[in-house]
């Protein structure tokens, strides 16, 4: 090898001609480049952290999840909000709240109550959605039963009366709490004694109902590969056995979050999903019991866990650090992230993902240097992750509690159901949309729309039976009845479509089924049935019966249904039987291919 050295202007030029294997004066080892491994402790000098990432080989040989979240219904079956609404809080729930409240109404030996039905209970509910959809939630009931018609929107009397809204709130029960309350005979002979058995489940009073909640929130939706776990405060101010303080007096059990992930996930164990959550559960034992039910784990983490080295847990007084700065250490498949945003802020992330190793490690960073872009500059991808998916949850908390149906109560029980209501209308609300993409619904119209929906069938029900109901309060039930058909009607919803070719154009109501048909599937022409052949499932249309040709012709044959003394002159014939009859003694039907 020869070099050739030019000093002029204090540059020196190098000139190679051959290559050969002797290191450079200028060339440093590839060992000095990269920083020794180190080895730190924790406090308790139980687990040793380093530094260099050694592949344990858990991420080649585990399964990975790499489906995309799907929801496991059929879109053609959710034609409104409340078809959406009822896939969480079917039936089964609404039935066994009607029995419960029924149950305790008839216990407490209340004679007015009338019992609860579901549409009963679905208007109840309407009520208190609307209320939260207006902002009116805290307002004074009487204030939203006033008949000054300045205040008044005359929605609440339509649907119910002030004093039925209250008695359905009083005795409203999620659990056989007459059973509860029944005293049991413990011993025999002359040392049985009446004693009452304290159940050890603290949510025993809504037990039943939130095991159907969950059961159709993780039916109806197969989530992805990214499952976020979080907490959820209720706001309530009463008596109640259990209680969580913010800030101080936290006394919660020894392994409470670690328990609560393992209980909420393990619907998923095995599958490889990736499990998101914050300090309030993570753990070094619940991301190794994680990794042992072949799931990875991404979490904040608090600067008081005992398994973190000394060396992370020092302020920024002891150990200065410049901003931006990131320290990564591992331990087997944990990898424990420190990262500085600015002076007073210090992020500890604990992770079990691969993914999110440094991206000198899967070979990203000459890539990002040829990109022109910065890698030192860039937030570690633990906490890019974390922030992507551990969002979508905090958002959820703000936009059920805008527009939130929980009411002032004395009850905790009722508070946390309406909670799972206000989580219910959120889910159908998505669901709603992922069925009809077509439609653009505001989350305001849409709860707008369900709470109409939840109402109408209880009203038009207590306006057909509307015995001792003020005159005025008619007038607002067929005002909202006629608001609800042209706003949502089957042929002008927002949904509206044909039922047989979801054709969205000319469409027309079946007096049959009352749902919506095109010209093609829906005839224009009515046919009639009288009340003798109202019951036949498929009639033969025939045709009218002539009259005998030595009566006088008359410009209508009459009624041949009714009375002679009360016979009306008509030209619609029954299609079954042929014989003439008067329009208010038949059914008409339009024959669409329901």
């Amino acid at each position: 090898m020869e070099e050739c050295f030019s000093d002029s202007d204090n540059e020196i030029e190098y000139e190679i001609e051959n290559e050969v294997d002797e290191p450079l004066p200028f060339d440093t080892d590839e060992d000095d480049n990269e920083a020794e491994e180190e080895f730190f402790m924790n406090k308790a000098e139980t687990m040793q952290w380093s530094t260099t990432y050694r592949s344990t080989g858990w991420n080649e040989s585990r399964q990975q999840y790499e489906e995309e979240g799907s929801f496991n219904l059929d879109p053609a079956k959710i034609w409104s909000p409340k078809d959406a609404f009822l896939e969480f809080v079917d039936e089964d729930m609404l039935h066994l709240i009607v029995a419960f409240t029924n149950s305790e109404a008839s216990a407490a030996g209340d004679v007015s109550f009338k019992p609860v039905t579901a549409d009963a209970l679905l208007g109840w509910l309407s009520c208190s959605i609307t209320a939260g959809l207006t902002g009116s939630n805290h307002t004074d009931l009487h204030a939203l039963w006033t008949t000054d018609p300045v205040y008044g929107t005359g929605f609440y009397r339509s649907v119910m009366s002030l004093e039925r809204y209250k008695s359905i709130a009083r005795h409203i029960r999620f659990d056989d709490s007459v059973a509860r309350r029944t005293p049991r005979q413990v011993g025999a002979g002359e040392n049985s004694a009446a004693t009452y058995q304290q159940s050890s489940d603290r949510l025993a009073l809504v037990r039943p109902v939130i095991e159907i909640f969950r059961k159709n929130f993780r039916d109806k939706y197969n989530p992805g590969k990214n499952v976020t776990v979080d907490e959820r405060i209720v706001s309530f101010r009463g008596r109640v056995r259990f209680r969580v303080y913010r800030k101080t007096n936290n006394t919660a059990e020894v392994g409470h979050g670690r328990r609560i992930v393992l209980k909420l996930t393990e619907h998923y164990f095995g599958s490889g999903r990736r499990i998101v959550f914050d300090n309030f559960f993570t753990s070094v034992p619940l991301c190794q019991d994680l990794v042992a039910q072949n799931l990875s784990s991404i979490g904040t983490l608090r600067k008081n866990k005992r398994e973190i080295p000394a060396v992370l847990q020092s302020t920024q007084q002891d150990d200065p650090r410049e901003i931006g700065s990131c320290i990564q250490l591992f331990h087997g498949e944990l990898m424990i992230t420190s990262y500085l945003p600015n002076k007073k802020k210090h992020v500890l992330m604990l992770s079990t993902d691969p993914d999110v190793l440094p991206l000198k490690l899967h070979g990203q960073e000459e890539k990002l240097e040829e990109a022109g872009e910065s890698s030192e500059q860039e937030k570690p991808a633990v906490i890019q992750m974390y922030n992507e998916f551990k969002g979508g949850v905090d958002c959820t908390d703000m936009v059920t509690k805008k527009f939130s149906c929980q009411r002032i109560t004395r009850r905790w029980s009722k508070a946390v159901f309406e909670n799972f209501v206000d989580l219910a209308i959120h889910n159908s609300f998505v669901l709603f949309h992922w069925a009809n993409p077509t439609v653009s619904l505001t989350k305001r119209k849409y709860i707008e729309w369900l709470a109409k929906e939840l109402a109408v069938g209880h009203v038009k029900a207590r306006r057909k039976n509307d015995f001792g109901i003020h005159t005025d309060v008619k007038e607002l039930m067929d005002t909202f009845i006629a608001n609800y058909d042209a706003l949502y009607g089957p042929t002008v919803c927002p949904t509206a479509r044909c039922i047989v070719c979801s054709e969205t154009s000319q469409l027309q109501t079946c007096a049959k089924c009352g749902l919506a048909a095109c010209k093609a599937h829906c005839s224009h022409e009515k046919f009639y049935r009288c009340g003798d052949c109202a019951h036949v499932e498929n009639p033969q249309i025939r045709q009218p019966q002539k009259p005998h040709p030595d009566e006088p012709k008359a410009t209508k044959p009459r009624c041949q249904i009714c009375p002679r003394h009360k016979d009306k002159k008509t030209d619609i014939s029954c299609h079954n039987c042929g014989r003439y009859t008067a329009l208010s003694t038949v059914l008409a039907t339009t024959p669409c291919d329901c």
